[in-house]
């Protein structure tokens, strides 16, 4: 956990951190009697997610003053990513499994809006592969009808959602980039009609082979030498680096 706020918090994934810790361990038992300088590298990507406290499925069962917290954490997460030269997608999705699942239980996850992080210099490259691609997916599972909707600007999450306890969603946030604007890409799913998988877009970067970076590039005070407890270091210089950002220490709204 980055940081804990009165409805929201934000965590870094387990994978990135675990994954980075592992590939260090490695690198230290295989330089253990190497005295030269070297630095740790990992190519396990970052995943941050903003979570309610509160057990919601979906944004539109959220609190006014949740969603306002939601947000600010949400831009204050993208000052802090765009100061490390990175962006982020944001992704969020609310539907049930997949029936087809042997580990299908048929009900909807916690809420958890997902952000995956890449570099700014790769990012117009990303966007274009991941839209595409999402538009794509969406055609192949509704038979060909368009079920991937542009939001307009002024039109939130919430408003688009017509009724929180049927519909199912799944939403993508794309940055601003030189060559386009803003895109928030919202595809509805009705009772009856098929899944779109948690793992859409990962699985469209795999596809076209583009990798995330690591969580060592959003470290600038990263010890050179591989610490002797990387998982507790990672996470301390996540913490360390978002603090000056984090919206419990600077608050952008007296209300929340």
């Amino acid at each position: 956990v980055i940081s804990v706020g009165k409805y929201i918090y934000l965590s870094v994934g387990k994978e990135a951190v675990v994954g980075t810790a592992i590939n260090e361990k490695r690198m230290m038992a295989k330089n253990k009697n190497d005295n030269s300088d070297h630095t740790c590298t990992t190519d396990h990507a970052t995943m941050l997610y903003l979570t309610p406290i509160d057990h919601v499925t979906s944004s539109a069962q959220l609190h006014s003053k949740a969603v306002r917290e939601m947000d600010l954490y949400e831009k204050r997460l993208r000052m802090f990513l765009r100061s490390r030269n990175a962006s982020g997608v944001s992704v969020e999705r609310a539907m049930e499994s997949d029936s087809r699942s042997p580990r299908s239980s048929k009900i909807p996850e916690h809420l958890s809006r997902k952000v995956m992080v890449f570099s700014e210099t790769r990012l117009a490259t990303i966007r274009k592969v991941l839209e595409n691609g999402l538009h794509r997916e969406s055609r192949r599972q509704f038979n060909n009808q368009q079920q991937t909707t542009l939001l307009p600007e002024g039109v939130n999450l919430n408003d688009a959602i017509m009724d929180s306890r049927n519909s199912e969603y799944f939403f993508v946030d794309f940055p601003e980039t030189e060559d386009a604007p803003r895109h928030r890409l919202l595809t509805l799913r009705d009772k009856g009609q098929a899944v779109l998988r948690s793992n859409l877009l990962l699985d469209i970067l795999n596809e076209f082979k583009l990798p995330l970076p690591s969580i060592t590039n959003l470290l600038l005070h990263y010890r050179r030498n591989c610490p002797s407890e990387p998982e507790e270091e990672l996470v301390k210089g996540l913490r360390e680096g978002f603090q000056k950002f984090d919206p419990m220490f600077f608050n952008d709204d007296d209300d929340i």
